[in-house]
Order: structure tokens, then sequence, then C-alpha cells
């Protein structure tokens, strides 16, 4: 009888180790930030004031939550708001998304599921054809959401469905983005007078609670 010949071990996928390489890749380089801002802090100590101290390892520790959330991503359950169907109010949609840590992400990966509309229960409360072009966070927590025309053009109009769709957008970043405090809805780039023709939209606008429907 002849022998069979053993099979050789499956070699790991190629992409699968340039994936693991970029990994160690990126956590040396994390590793590295952290040691050297460790050997800083302790320069500051042995030759600065306690109250400067103090001052600069606060400044560097937010330097490294900053880092740290560019080079790694992270899967969280995001709180959207869309249109009840019963009333005039928002209802809430659970969904499990991956990002980076960073605020920006988090905002434009939001915006992206608000777009897309309600998987559930509940209604759409942005146009179909809306594309969102970009989102931005300043110092002061006021975030600026940028859609195509289509938000406008293709509203479907009407005060109500007007006020869900701002407060669907607005809740939903201020919801689930502790960095943010207030949004301005934006279409192509420049900021509006009104969406469908009732609400002043040229200001941002803080939370409204009394709008999210309560279970």
């Amino acid at each position: 009888m002849s022998k069979k010949k053993s099979k050789a071990p499956a070699k790991e996928p190629k992409k699968k180790k340039q994936s693991q390489k970029k990994k160690k890749s990126a956590w040396k380089k994390l590793f590295l930030l952290i040691l050297v801002l460790m050997l800083v802090v302790c320069g500051l100590y042995l030759f600065s004031d306690k109250d400067r101290f103090l001052t600069d390892i606060s400044r560097y520790a937010r330097k490294i939550v900053h880092v740290a959330r560019n080079y790694f991503t992270e899967t969280w359950e995001a709180v959207l708001l869309f249109g009840d169907e019963e009333t005039d109010l928002l209802v809430r949609e659970y969904r499990m998304l991956t990002t980076k840590g960073v605020p920006a992400h988090k905002i434009e990966a939001l915006m992206h599921e608000i777009v897309k509309g309600p998987l559930k229960r509940g209604i759409r409360t942005t146009p179909e054809e809306t594309v969102l072009r970009s989102v931005s966070l300043d110092e002061q927590g006021v975030v600026q959401v940028d859609f195509s025309s289509e938000l406008i053009e293709q509203h479907p109009g009407g005060s109500s469905s007007e006020l869900l769709t701002i407060f669907s957008i607005v809740n939903t970043v201020l919801l689930n983005v502790e960095e943010a405090k207030r949004v301005q809805i934006m279409v192509d780039g420049s900021a509006i007078d009104t969406i469908a023709g009732h609400i002043n939209c040229r200001d941002s606008f803080p939370m409204n609670n009394e709008l999210i429907k309560n279970f």
C-alpha cells in the first residue's frame, strides 16, 4: 500500500500577516510616544513648580488620549433618532458602530446611519438622495454637519417634518458624542436660512429632549 502524503500546514493568508504587522507597528509607535512623554513629564517634575507640573501633565495626558483615538478603532452602541410613525416625535434605534475614537469620526458614522434611514420601525428624516459631505467639531463643541443640496431640494416640506429632520440630526450627535455641545446644519459648504421654510437654521442648535418619545 502506498503511504498517503501528509498535507503541508496551510499558510497564513498574506493579508492577515500584513494586518498583524500593521497592528504591531501601531503599538510600537504608541509605546515609543508614551515613553517619550513620560520622560518629558519626569523632566517637568524635576525642574518645574508643582502647579505648572500638574498643568503640563494634564496637557500631555490629553495628547496621549488623542493619539490613541487616532490609532485604534472601537465598537460602541449608537443611539439613532428617526421619526415616529404615530406621533410628531423622534424614536430611538440602537446600532453597533465601529469607528476610531476621534469625535469627528463618530459624528461622521452617525450621520451616515441617519442618511441610510431606519432599519426597524420609524420613518426616515432625510431625503433618500441626501449625501453627507463632511463634518467638523471646533474647540467650543460646535459641530458643523454639511449635506448635499438634496436635503433641501427633495425635502417633503411641512413644519413638523422639518423639525424632525433638524433634531434627528442634532439630537443624534449630542446624545452620542459628549464633546459636542451644539450642531449647525449646512448644505454644500454654506450656512442655510432654512430647510423647508419654517425654522431658522442660520445658528447652531442645542439638544431638544422634548422631541424624543419616551417608551
